[in-house]
């Protein structure tokens, strides 16, 4: 009879959990990987204003068909992108405007809870980074201490 080899269990690291000030550098690097390759490359033939504006009115869009209720992977991020580009040529109330309408589905998904709607747990794999996402941008632009214990309450 062959002895069997048994390997030991993987140590468990001992740290408190990381807390969102922690991580903040390192969901900015994410964000901004994820967003800016969004706008430096425009379409053939097309000039990147007109691309900008297509990606406003998109967006515009998105919120007109009740949009802030899903999560939907990029969508915060791409938001955030596209009102600073707003602001960089002059459109600071369309920005303003797009980044209220991303904080009030903030608001909505913070009072939710762990209560989220049934069209968003069954697809509950995908969606703990658009939450994240989203809170983390709504407390950046805001501050409110609500968006802070939001992600707090849902980072293991």
């Amino acid at each position: 009879m062959v002895p069997v080899r048994r390997t030991p269990p993987p140590r468990r690291l001992r740290r408190p959990a990381p807390r969102i000030s922690d991580l903040a550098p390192q969901i900015a690097a994410v964000r901004h990987a994820l967003a800016v390759p969004l706008l430096p490359r425009p379409a053939p033939g097309t000039r990147p204003e007109e691309d900008l504006e297509r990606a406003a009115r998109i967006i515009e869009r998105r919120f007109d068909l009740g949009g802030a209720t899903h999560l939907s992977i990029d969508d915060s991020p791409t938001t955030t992108a596209v009102c600073d580009a707003l602001d960089t040529v002059g459109q600071t109330a369309r920005a303003g405007r797009l980044r209220d309408l991303l904080v009030d589905s903030a608001r909505r998904f913070a009072r939710l809870g762990r209560h989220l709607p049934a069209h968003e747990v069954s697809y509950e794999q995908a969606i703990v980074a658009p939450l994240l996402d989203l809170l983390g941008d709504a407390y950046a632009l805001t501050g409110d201490a609500v968006f802070h214990d939001a992600i707090e309450e849902r980072l293991p």
